[in-house]
């Protein structure tokens, strides 16, 4: 990673298209008004500290590429690698490239696609009778945990938390007591399909063998289940 300082001038492109990248420029590129994937081209015959800076909003997520003669550093991994062009579908983001030794360094890197957002969160604890669950402390965008008929639990979120298709569940239930070679597992019956803000489950145990038992994790006051609902923006 290295460090840059100095101004940039402004442009704006609308995608799709290809673009020439300058130096010393910071390009906004438009993918949302009219969607379709966009190239940009670095900067031709770049000399030590030849810097571009891009930033785009691409809500339908359209193949946005760096391309170059040279080599990029990748934007994604934890051992830094080299390659010769930079791809992303991210909605939104930031990056910014300084030319050093034969390639194309990230020096200021805000990819708004690859920080997934928890959306809402709760816990509550298991109940042998229908009725509202106890909550855990620290529940976000949640309205209640209801135990129902056949022994589902029914979580009902705040309005427009569950975007179909983009919104992952995260299961989790924590479990002491159990007999031996069993866990806690959550199993996801219904994600906002038959009513919009609500998640149906069913708690309990699987054994060694793979036998599942809805016992609702009764078997200690400490244990509990919980969901995070997380999109990428």
């Amino acid at each position: 990673m290295v460090t840059w300082s100095g101004s940039f001038s402004n442009e704006e492109l609308t995608g799709p298209g290809t673009y020439q990248a300058k130096n010393g420029v910071r390009y906004f590129i438009d993918m949302k008004t009219v969607p379709g994937d966009v190239i940009i081209n670095a900067i031709v015959d770049p000399v030590n500290d030849s810097s571009f800076i891009i930033q785009w909003d691409n809500p339908d997520r359209k193949l946005l590429t760096f391309a170059t003669d040279d080599n990029y550093e990748n934007l994604i991994g934890v051992i830094r690698t080299l390659i010769s062009s930079v791809t992303t579908r991210t909605r939104r983001g930031l990056v910014g490239f300084t030319f050093l030794n034969d390639r194309w360094e990230v020096f200021s890197l805000l990819q708004f696609g690859t920080k997934i957002l928890d959306v809402a969160f709760v816990g509550w604890r298991g109940r042998s009778t229908n009725g509202l669950a106890t909550l855990l402390p620290g529940d976000f965008n949640t309205i209640e945990v209801e135990r129902t008929a056949l022994a589902f639990y029914t979580i009902r979120f705040k309005a427009d938390v569950i975007v179909q298709g983009e919104t992952k569940v995260i299961p989790g239930s924590v479990a002491t007591g159990l007999p031996v070679d069993n866990g806690p597992e959550m199993l996801i019956l219904n994600v906002g399909m038959a009513v919009a803000n609500e998640i149906k489950v069913n708690t309990g145990r699987r054994n060694k063998a793979g036998v599942f038992f809805d016992d609702d994790l009764l078997q200690d006051t400490s244990n509990f289940h919980a969901i995070t609902l997380q999109q990428f923006p």
